[in-house]
C-alpha cells in the first residue's frame, strides 16, 4: 500500500535525502526538491499532503514557498511545515503569516514527525502534545 505524498523542499541536498530515506522507509511517497523556485511546480505535479520547508535558501526563501503553495487550490489540502533551523520567535510569526501550520526547529525528533504524518494521512488534527513537542521553545514562548 502506498501512503501519502509528501514534499520535502530543502537546498540542503543530504538533509533532505535524510529526511526522504526516514518516510520512505515508512512508506510514504517522498519527492525532494532541492530549489525554492521549483517547489511549486514540483508540487504541482506529486500532489502531496504535506510539505517539508526549509526557511533559509538561496534566491526564493521558505516563506516564498509556503505563500506560493498557499495560492494554489488546486494543491489543498496541504499541511505546511516549516523545517529549520530558524527557531526564534519572530521566525515563527514569520512561518504563521506565510500560511506554515507548524514551525518546527532543527534538529528535530524523527519519530514525532513521522506520528505528525500519520495524523495528517488520516486527515486528523495533530493533537496539542505532538504539536508542543515539534514546537521550538522560542516559538512558544512567542504565543504566550
Amino acid at each position: 500500500m502506498q501512503r501519502a505524498r509528501i514534499l520535502i523542499v530543502d537546498d540542503h541536498a543530504e538533509a533532505a535525502q535524510l529526511l526522504r530515506d526516514i518516510f520512505a522507509q515508512a512508506g510514504y511517497a517522498c519527492t525532494v526538491c532541492t530549489d525554492g523556485a521549483q517547489a511549486r511546480s514540483v508540487a504541482e505535479e506529486c500532489k502531496p499532503v504535506l510539505a517539508f520547508i526549509d526557511i533559509g535558501m538561496p534566491q526564493v526563501d521558505g516563506f516564498q514557498v509556503a505563500r506560493s503553495l498557499r495560492a494554489a487550490p488546486a494543491l489543498q489540502p496541504l499541511y505546511l511545515v516549516a523545517l529549520t533551523a530558524w527557531i526564534d520567535g519572530i521566525t515563527h510569526r514569520f512561518a504563521r503569516q506565510a500560511g506554515f501550520d507548524l514551525h518546527v526547529g532543527k534538529p528535530t525528533d524523527f519519530g514525532a514527525l513521522l506520528e505528525l504524518a500519520a495524523h495528517i494521512e488520516r486527515g486528523e488534527t495533530p493533537p496539542d502534545a505532538l504539536l508542543t513537542r515539534l514546537t521550538p521553545p522560542a516559538a512558544t514562548a512567542e504565543q504566550r
